[in-house]
């Protein structure tokens, strides 16, 4: 096993540990380094991804919203300028609007290498990324659906 790896196990069973201490259930898959959870926001439930990529370095926390994005290039632009808006106002982690698959994904990067991972941080990412997805997946749902305008979505 090389150091790259064995440093992803560390911060694998850490983000458990802390996981643990923060009483929450999850899932995993050992052989892709992920944990996943579902989380309880006001209108959707939402699973949320920890995937460890060792071979970078990185800690992914993931999360799809689960609603598509329509075709027409007013849902398009919309939802373009949503997001931007939003990601102006985060203070970690961001939300890509993909195009291609028409989904709304939010993301929260962690570089671990040649670093120290504190529990710390790691309760706020995990805390901040359900924070974000919790205030803003029903503003981007109702933006998708045309039942806000996309100045609403930040208010």
């Amino acid at each position: 096993m090389c150091d790259t790896e064995r440093e992803g196990r560390a911060v694998y069973a850490q983000f458990k540990r802390v996981m643990d201490m923060m009483e929450l259930e999850y899932g995993e898959d050992k052989d892709e380094y992920t944990l996943f959870l579902e989380i309880a926001t006001n209108d959707f439930p939402v699973r949320l991804f920890i995937r460890i990529e060792w071979e970078c370095g990185r800690v992914s926390i993931y999360s799809h919203l689960p609603f598509e994005v329509g075709e027409s290039t007013r849902e398009v632009t919309n939802m373009a300028v949503a997001v931007c808006n939003i990601n102006q106002k985060l203070w970690m982690g961001n939300f890509d609007y993909m195009y291609s698959v028409k989904s709304v994904l939010y993301r929260l990067n962690i570089n671990y290498r040649s670093s120290i991972l504190s529990d710390d941080v790691i309760k706020t990412a995990l805390f901040l990324s359900h924070a974000a997805i919790d205030k803003y997946d029903d503003k981007l749902y109702l933006l998708s659906k045309g039942k806000i305008k996309v100045e609403d979505v930040t208010k």
